[in-house]
């Protein structure tokens, strides 16, 4: 059974709960969908267990996805947070090397001075953060790479950028 839905997509509400603009207020549901055809499920159905309440890995990924300014759009902070633990575990293997050399072969220096790049900053993430975040027995080696990635972040991304699709008429009535 699946659960019930607080809005159809339009402004008639389906949750006593529902706020007018979009979203459920009900502080005992999860809300998914922001008003497009919002999921509201019961903590019981699919809510975090007690002990989990604390999400540190979370949490850092959300301000690592805000940093980036792709908040909510999180699968594009995983997939960079999937590159860089690779490259601080692994530094740039072999298989950048190789396109490195084919692109050189090829005539493409535009390519292989990219690849190049690439290659030097993922030796520099290893360099950096391997022996200081990484190699530990105590099961907080991913807590501990999340943070890493949280100060590899700030550093190239600056303050927090939260996207909003509402920005462009907030722009434009403050002009």
């Amino acid at each position: 059974m699946s659960p019930s839905k607080t809005t159809t997509g339009d402004r008639a509400p389906l949750c006593e709960h529902y706020d007018g603009d979009g979203r459920c207020t009900d502080p005992s549901k999860i809300c998914l969908g922001r008003g497009l055809g919002d999921t509201c499920l019961d903590p019981r159905i699919h809510g975090p267990a007690p002990e989990r309440r604390d999400d540190t890995l979370n949490d850092i990924l959300v301000e690592c996805c805000k940093l980036r300014g792709c908040f909510p759009l999180m699968h594009r902070t995983l997939h960079e947070f999937d590159w860089f633990v690779d490259a601080v575990i692994w530094g740039a293997g072999r298989l950048l090397e190789r396109e490195i050399r084919e692109a050189e072969e090829a005539g493409n220096d535009t390519l292989a001075q990219g690849l190049k790049k690439r290659r030097d900053r993922e030796n520099r993430l290893q360099a950096r953060f391997k022996e200081q975040y990484y190699n530990f027995d105590d099961g907080l080696e991913l807590i501990r790479l999340a943070e890493a990635f949280q100060i590899y972040c700030k550093e190239q991304y600056g303050p927090i950028q939260v996207f909003s699709r509402d920005f462009d008429d907030t722009q434009q009535e403050a002009d």
